[in-house]
């Protein structure tokens, strides 16, 4: 063994174990792996071995850092909002043990309907539970239908099983409205955006002038009209512009 090792391991049975085990758990709490902002992290260096101590292979020293605050800390997964394709496989879950659609069949264990949703789309999961679920749902897919991101836990498919069919089909079906009514608006924006790229100078406008304000205040340098809904404003100071070239 070398000589650094043997110096290391003599100078530690030389040592007070208790207060070197001490001060470094007393460091790891008050530096990684709490969150408390009064939390003052101690002193320990002097129980701590410099970096001159580890040597790397061309005998230079070993540049040690201090790891930030809070490095220890548990971090959260990014949160998800339910999609209606997550709603839909939940009910589908709640319809197994629910007697009125199926009086002969039993409530699903939860644990068992995580799975399936993590299996949901590939070949295991069609052959596994296929007969529980129909064809349609575990429709071989090639890939799984769920991202990890999407997959509801054994706790929250509970939740979502304890709920009656009539209150998960009405959450589903707001779900799907709401789903919907975003899918609108974006392509009512992707729509605009495509307008504006094809005609820089109502792009220009429309972006120079969004208030009201901005916009009365240049019809009425321009001495235009200043009446009519703002989309009619806007397309009257559009036109001065094609018709001038002046921007």
């Amino acid at each position: 063994m070398s000589t650094f090792y043997n110096e290391l391991i003599q100078s530690y049975a030389e040592s007070d174990h208790d207060t070197i085990l001490k001060a470094a758990l007393d460091a790891l709490l008050s530096a990684g792996v709490t969150d408390r902002k009064d939390a003052s992290p101690l002193d320990t260096s002097q129980y701590l071995i410099s970096s001159s101590a580890f040597k790397l292979y061309d005998g230079s020293d070993a540049q040690l850092e201090k790891p930030p605050r809070g490095f220890a800390l548990k971090r959260e997964s990014p949160k998800v909002r339910a999609s209606s394709s997550m709603i839909e496989f939940a009910y589908a879950c709640q319809r197994v043990g629910d007697k009125a659609v199926n009086p002969n069949g039993s409530k699903l264990f939860p644990t068992t309907a995580e799975e399936a949703m993590r299996l949901c789309g590939t070949q295991e999961g069609h052959a596994k539970y296929h007969m529980l679920f129909g064809d349609e749902l575990m429709k071989e897919l090639g890939y799984c239908k769920f991202k990890f991101t999407e997959r509801l836990s054994a706790l929250q498919l509970k939740a979502y099983m304890s709920k009656t069919g009539a209150d998960l089909r009405k959450q589903l079906e707001a779900c799907k409205e709401r789903e919907e009514r975003n899918a609108g608006k974006k392509k009512v924006e992707e729509e605009a955006q495509i307008a504006l790229l094809e005609d820089p100078i109502k792009a220009w406008v429309t972006q120079s002038y969004k208030t009201g304000k901005a916009l009365g205040d240049k019809l009425k340098e321009f001495k235009l009209d200043k009446g009519g809904k703002k989309s009619e404003k806007m397309d009257r100071l559009i036109q001065y512009f094609r018709d001038h070239g002046d921007m």
